[in-house]
């Protein structure tokens, strides 16, 4: 026994001579209660280093505790159990592509990024098992090339974890198509005290709806099942219209194709709409520059954006030279669907993003544009989605159609620009309409304007609270955004 705890009191490494790596998780898994018993501090064979987190655009940082790569759903129970031995708040972590403090722990944090194999794909019904911590990315080009399968939707990015991306309520765009975690059919979730729930639509259907849209307070999930489709291709086309045009017409636009963007450059009377078509046409030729998207897209434009910090008045001509060069790119593309889905979102930023009724649209646009005009300069573009109702507790789209508006302020070579008083005017702005903030991003209205906007908003927290009664998966953004009401009681340090 003495050998057993000096060795595992020693934390040795995976791959020991003195057992193999299965025996030495068992035997970690087993001992784990003796050794808090004991007083020593119990080191796991996924325990890695990391000093401080931060996220993808550099504005949240935090220090964890302890960090762990969870590589199984055994690890991800150790590691539950360890911190509840401990009295320590857990934080699971995708690939930190929220902008706001969602992912913050002092704490203890596991990753889920090794955590990321296929485990199963239907190819009768494009069905695909998938562990949690694989990203997006990583899952198209697998179902592509391995598989012939592709995901019916994606927003601007696939960096995030499939977890992640269901977490906060993810989403692209078409008015017949959801955020992405509707295409989710079953999961697998571990919560506070390492019990497993397995959930879908006909098998316990509350903890389903809660789970697809998380936001990281239920526990773990480890394992997804998404609805494929047959992989196709996107027929993409830029036409460039008038801001006033595109706002009159914006229904007969949203619904003109499967997919579709609107992209306002603010000061400006330019709209870019962007139509993409499901096709199975070849690709076209790439038309990717590098003197465009390195010089021009990235290195002059955060240029021209940190002039405009000094110079406030040049601003409104940076976005109308933008603007005009739009008008000079390919405005036709043909490619295989996630290559058209995504799009560089260029350099560091600030954004701000809701869901509104899509009939508040007109309104709610124009209110914006005035507020713009009499008061700052801001950046481009200010983007619009469109998106289906769905069903899920606590998505933006909960029971409505929805109209995503987005806002943005670029951090130009990582510098600092005021956005917040525009940011406070856009999301005033939003809650005349009765819109919900994108969870991922920086909002700041109160639990009792959310709880108001989201009818099932007591149901998820009592999904909560009977996955996590003791408060394990509970962070300080999630007490500033359910506000004190909502805590569950102080976890105890037991074994």
């Amino acid at each position: 026994m003495d050998d057993v705890i000096s060795l595992v009191a020693r934390g040795l490494p995976v791959g020991h001579n003195v057992w193999q790596e299965t025996q030495w998780r068992e035997l970690w898994h087993q001992r784990y209660c003796l050794i808090d018993h004991l007083g020593m501090n119990q080191v796991h064979p996924c325990e890695g280093t990391l000093d401080t987190w931060t996220n993808w655009a550099g504005v949240q940082t935090c220090r964890p505790a302890r960090y762990f790569e969870a590589r199984t759903e055994q690890d991800v129970l150790d590691v539950i159990r360890l911190a509840e031995s401990n009295g320590a708040k857990l934080k699971v972590i995708g690939s930190g592509h929220s902008p706001s403090d969602i992912g913050c722990t002092d704490g203890y944090m596991v990753s889920l990024h090794k955590l990321d194999r296929i485990l199963h794909v239907d190819p009768e019904t494009s069905l695909v098992t998938v562990e949690a911590g694989v990203t997006l990315e990583t899952l198209n080009e697998r179902l592509a090339t391995e598989h012939s399968l592709a995901l019916t939707n994606l927003g601007s990015i696939s960096a995030q974890s499939v977890a992640g991306a269901i977490a906060t309520g993810t989403h692209g765009s078409g008015v017949n198509f959801g955020i992405i975690a509707t295409c989710i059919t079953a999961l697998r979730i571990v919560s506070g005290g390492g019990q497993i729930t397995t959930a879908s639509a006909s098998q316990n259907p509350e903890v389903f709806s809660a789970a697809l849209c998380g936001l990281g307070a239920l526990g773990v999930i480890t394992q997804l099942t998404l609805q494929c489709v047959p992989k196709f291709n996107l027929r993409s086309v830029d036409e460039h219209t008038t801001f006033r045009k595109a706002v009159a017409q914006y229904a007969a636009i949203a619904a003109s194709a499967d997919h579709v963007r609107i992209h306002w450059f603010p000061h400006t009377d330019v709209a870019l709409v962007n139509r993409s078509y499901r096709c199975q046409d070849a690709p076209t030729p790439s038309a990717a520059s590098w003197f465009w998207d390195s010089v021009i897209n990235h290195k002059l434009l955060q240029a021209a954006f940190l002039l405009a910090k000094s110079a406030p008045a040049v601003g409104p001509l940076v976005n109308r030279m933008w603007a005009w060069l739009s008008t000079k790119a390919a405005p036709l593309r043909v490619d295989r669907s996630d290559r058209v889905f995504n799009f560089d979102c260029l350099f560091k930023q600030y954004v701000d993003e809701w869901a509104i009724p899509v009939s508040a649209f007109p309104a709610a646009i124009a209110e914006l544009r005035e507020w713009i005009d009499k008061n700052q300069y801001v950046h481009f573009p200010i983007e619009v989605r469109f998106v289906k109702q769905d069903n899920i507790m606590l998505s933006p789209a909960y029971g409505q159609d929805v109209c995503f508006i987005g806002v943005i302020m670029y951090r130009p070579f990582g510098i600092d620009v005021a956005y917040t008083e525009y940011f406070d005017a856009f999301e005033a702005i939003m809650m005349r309409h009765r819109g919900r903030p994108h969870w991922a991003k920086v909002f700041g209205c109160s639990p009792a304007y959310l709880q108001g906007v989201y009818p099932r908003w007591a149901d998820y927290l009592g999904v909560r609270a009977r996955l996590d009664p003791r408060g394990l998966f509970w962070h300080p953004w999630h007490a500033r955004t359910f506000g004190k009401g909502a805590a569950p009681p102080v976890a105890d340090a037991a074994c």
